[in-house]
């Protein structure tokens, strides 16, 4: 018998941090691009809590990033009818600083810290602790869960420093942001969003084959984009907890500009 699942999914705060600046809208927002606060420091974030109806769903889980199980594949205890308060159903929600201050001849530093967290309980988004929230519980017992590549950190989005040139490109050290996960962002229509996208609800499309390498820790990502011409590197030794040893991709291509 075919299960259908969400029959409800509810609206969307959103809040850009500028300053005092602020707007809330629905699902199809368009929210004002924060503005410097001063000396090209720029603090922004954005916020998403919603309402969600299943007839086949597991109940909610402060911890886990996507906030519901919004998606049946992959989680066999998903057969429970409900309707629970959730988070990050269209967007991530998360709060960063970035900069980007001019030091002369065509060239910007550049840096950015982010966190991601999960709105309706207050924890930070940690893929890998709703995971192993399931040890030792039933089918019945369990909530929603999933791995990813936010787990928990204190900044667990995109955390790095660099220089960047319209002509020359822009390279980072840090935390980064994959090659791959970059283009989905682009190019999937849905904006991975994760109750609406199948390519943003399983980040292994991002981690290309595993949803926690969407991100690499210690390492280096050049881009350059000239005219139509796309070109982009990235190389990292690996995290702490030995993950993305000697890891390395490239991108090479061509972009339409509207």
């Amino acid at each position: 018998m075919t299960r259908v699942k969400s029959i409800l999914y509810g609206s969307v705060a959103t809040i850009a941090l500028s300053g005092v600046a602020a707007t809330a809208q629905a699902a199809d927002m368009a929210v004002k691009a924060p503005e410097p606060l001063f000396a090209g420091i720029t603090l922004y974030g954005q916020m998403d809590v919603n309402g969600t109806c299943q007839n086949h769903g597991l109940p909610y889980s402060g911890t886990a990033a996507v906030g519901m199980a919004y998606w049946l594949v992959g989680e066999g205890a998903i057969d429970r009818a409900g309707c629970a308060l959730g988070n990050n159903g269209i967007t991530q929600s998360l709060i960063g600083v970035k900069i980007e201050k001019s030091i002369g001849y065509g060239f910007s530093a550049i840096g950015q810290v982010e966190t991601g967290f999960n709105p309706a309980s207050g924890e930070l988004s940690n893929a890998v602790g709703s995971v192993a929230k399931q040890n030792n519980s039933f089918l019945n017992g369990q909530t929603t869960f999933g791995d990813g590549g936010r787990n928990g950190q204190l900044f667990n989005g995109p955390t790095f420093a660099g220089l960047s040139s319209a002509t020359f490109g822009t390279l980072t050290f840090g935390r980064i942001s994959t090659l791959q996960r970059d283009n989905v962002l682009a190019y999937d229509p849905q904006g991975g969003a994760y109750a609406f996208s199948m390519i943003g609800f399983f980040g292994a499309f991002a981690g290309m084959g595993q949803t926690e390498d969407a991100y690499w820790d210690n390492a280096v990502k050049y881009v350059l984009d000239a005219g139509v011409f796309h070109f982009g590197a990235a190389a990292t030794s690996g995290s702490p907890e030995g993950q993305n040893q000697g890891a390395y991709a490239f991108d090479v291509g061509l972009r339409t500009r509207p």
